[in-house]
């Protein structure tokens, strides 16, 4: 990204609060100009992003969703996420348990358009951000070519 362009909005639904301080600094240090939303995985949260949307200003390119185990509460918040006109045009990369050999094909078949493995320890952070970056960079060239 150049100086010139808008920084990069990022929607990013921890499954704990505690989690995002780190998932949002290696995010954020792996693109020139973004800045990160941290929003609760709640109906709450899911108000919160439709709201920001609503207003028009500086629209997310790109939709965090941590998973870290497969479970009915996760399904349901993607299938929320997926269903909302103002955040299905979006996409969605599940930040989710690289131990799982399947995660990848999983994440895909519950409506994610991408999977990064969540890492394991903090120095795997930097990894993450990468990740990301590199998720958000393939599929941003890929539309404007």
């Amino acid at each position: 990204m150049s100086a010139n362009t808008t920084p990069l909005r990022v929607f990013l639904f921890p499954r704990e609060p505690l989690d995002a301080f780190h998932l949002r600094r290696a995010i954020g240090r792996s693109f020139e100009r973004c800045f990160v939303d941290v929003l609760e995985q709640s109906l709450a949260g899911l108000r919160t992003a439709r709201a920001v949307v609503r207003r028009g200003a500086a629209l997310p390119g790109l939709v965090l969703f941590e998973q870290p185990q497969r479970d009915a509460k996760s399904l349901e918040m993607l299938g929320r996420i997926r269903s909302l006109p103002e955040l299905s045009a979006f996409p969605l990369l599940i930040l989710g348990d690289a131990t799982e050999p399947m995660a990848s094909r999983i994440a895909f078949r519950d409506g994610a358009d991408g999977f990064v493995a969540r890492p394991e320890a903090d120095a795997e952070l930097p990894r993450l951000g990468r990740d990301v970056a590199r998720f958000w960079w393939r599929r941003h060239l890929s539309k404007s070519a």
